[in-house]
């Protein structure tokens, strides 16, 4: 069966297991998974080999998946960026409704993985990539995707209702505490977050309450269970674009694993938000509603329950 690749096109990685992306180290010295932000480090043109096998060179660098010539496959190799014309094979497999690739080394049984540190609450991002016994694990698992750009998550200046992934709770600001917590959308002012970019970052933002003003913040060191609140000083956010849902996105305290979190995805108005370890299938969408030059009159207050924590 021929697989679903085309010489010439560029792709990225997805890893089905971490729902990652594949990404170089500029350095070229190891292969990563990563959030999807689009850089050239994540994207990959695909050449024929010989005898059906294909290459992938990197489009930052211009050099190929795999390792230099005199390296051994065997379990826990790094794969890098070489200079050699590295040859894969590729299989083709169906994983969660999509087409999918294995890629073994050819003539042994060594399969490209993203690898499971051994911390748990360190396997992702940045887990190496590697080749190990092929044991058709998700980890092993792969989609070639040749939607290989990502846009900012926001435009400066306009203005956004939080929308969670359970696809009715908003971000809403409540008056009377200052606490964050989830509600449905009624188009209250206190609903409504002004996206601003910090410096010339892509992916780092802050978000200013329509209703008084107070910045998308945190009430304390980022840990498991910090209540999410509304905070007169600025916060900035790293908005990480998830690597296998189209628009949705996680926003961390930066240089941390902690991100913004519907306690259990619950629906229930008031529901708390608050700090938590990424978790799959749950994350937020920016919906744009309007600019900062917009008039929002309606302002909709309520008290949210007490902290589960």
């Amino acid at each position: 069966m021929p697989v679903p690749i085309t010489e010439g096109t560029i792709y990225r990685f997805v890893n089905i297991q971490f729902a990652a992306t594949l990404e170089l180290d500029p350095r070229g010295q190891r292969t990563v998974l990563n959030d999807f932000t689009g850089t050239g480090y994540q994207q990959w043109e695909a050449r024929r080999g010989i005898a059906g096998y294909w290459k992938f060179r990197n489009v930052a660098t211009g050099l190929n998946l795999g390792f230099d010539v005199g390296r051994i496959a065997e379990n826990g190799t790094l794969t890098i960026g070489t200079a050699a014309e590295f040859l894969w094979e590729v299989r083709q497999v169906n994983a969660e409704g999509r087409q999918c690739l294995h890629l073994l080394v050819p003539n042994t049984i060594y399969a490209l993985e993203g690898s499971y540190p051994q911390r748990a609450e360190a396997a992702f991002p940045f887990n190496n990539v590697q080749v190990w016994e092929y044991w058709k694990g998700p980890n092993q698992t792969w989609f070639l995707d040749a939607k290989v750009d990502q846009g900012p998550p926001c435009v400066s200046g306009s203005i956004y209702k939080i929308l969670s992934s359970n696809g009715s709770s908003v971000v809403h600001l409540e008056d009377d505490t200052g606490n964050v917590s989830g509600y449905r959308y009624n188009e209250g002012r206190n609903q409504l977050w002004e996206a601003t970019a910090y410096e010339n970052e892509k992916y780092m933002w802050s978000f200013k309450n329509v209703s008084n003003g107070h910045y998308l913040s945190i009430s304390g060191t980022a840990k498991e269970g910090t209540r999410i609140i509304g905070s007169p000083t600025p916060f900035v956010w790293y908005i990480a674009p998830d690597s296998m849902i189209t628009g949705a996105f996680r926003m961390f305290v930066p240089y941390t694993k902690m991100n913004v979190d519907l306690h259990m995805g619950n629906s229930s108005p008031g529901t708390v938000i608050h700090l938590y370890k990424r978790a799959a299938k749950k994350y937020w969408r920016f919906q744009k509603v309007g600019s900062s030059d917009d008039s929002h009159p309606k302002t909709s207050f309520a008290l949210g329950p007490a902290d589960p924590h």
